[in-house]
């Protein structure tokens, strides 16, 4: 996940719903992020509801937001039905940070990773030379037959 410098703050959101309508589960996917930068107040953190993944309190009256500034290479985990959004990065530096979301059984996310809801990615680097573009091969001895 990469937020670039000027970016504006996400819409409140959760990743999923809950499994079952009726009555509160325990979490079947956990949200995991681990930032290539330290994250600070200026970089946007995410910003999260806390109690909002119980079942019927998504809107969470009256509770009061958190965001937890992360430094490069720790984790952050949360349930994956939890309100949050991600904050504009303030900062002129991007801000990456490795997402990766775990599931119970055979639960697939089906939602937040399809290509359709995505913009094309821009060029980040050129493809590596093919193997007659670089040359022979320093390290094997040429054949003396």
């Amino acid at each position: 996940m990469l937020s670039m410098p000027g970016s504006d703050h996400q819409n409140w959101h959760s990743d999923g719903d809950h499994l079952d309508d009726a009555t509160h589960l325990p979490p079947h996917a956990l949200n995991v992020f681990i930032p290539l930068v330290d994250v600070t107040p200026k970089h946007g953190p995410t910003e999260f509801v806390p109690t909002s993944h119980l079942l019927f309190n998504y809107e969470a009256p009256g509770q009061k937001t958190i965001t937890i500034p992360t430094p490069a290479g720790e984790v952050l985990m949360f349930d994956y039905r939890i309100r949050h959004r991600g904050l504009g990065n303030r900062t002129t530096e991007p801000r990456p940070v490795i997402y990766v979301t775990y599931g119970t059984g055979s639960w697939v996310d089906r939602d937040n990773f399809a290509r359709t809801r995505y913009a094309p990615m821009p060029k980040l680097l050129d493809p590596p030379p093919s193997r007659s573009q670089r040359g022979p091969r320093s390290d094997v001895a040429p054949d003396s037959s």
